[in-house]
């Protein structure tokens, strides 16, 4: 979707599967390293959570949640290099095999 702006993203750990097999209910420890088209601006990399839930048929709620800001490391709280704020999205499957944002 923004290629120029997300460069890499993986998913770092499944904590929570869907129900039945389906990604309705999964929560999601991500990571994502996002570029900026200048040269002075570094490569910055966010962890964040991500839920889906299916609201109906062929309807899903995609959230994501960063965590940067509450981790932990060493028994001190890390500095914060990036934090994404909370976002997310109603995607809609269409019937040509693609999909829809929604309003």
């Amino acid at each position: 979707m923004f290629p120029c702006i997300i460069a890499r993203g993986s998913t770092n750990e499944v904590i929570s599967n869907g129900i039945n097999g389906t990604r309705n209910g999964a929560l999601q420890l991500m990571q994502a390293e996002l570029h900026v088209l200048s040269p002075l601006v570094p490569v910055r990399e966010v962890n964040f959570l991500r839920f889906c839930k299916q609201h109906a048929e062929g309807v899903w709620a995609v959230v994501d949640v960063s965590i940067d800001s509450i981790r932990e490391t060493s028994g001190a709280t890390s500095f914060m290099n990036c934090r994404k704020l909370p976002s997310g999205c109603v995607v809609q499957d269409m019937p040509n095999g693609y999909s829809k944002v929604i309003n």
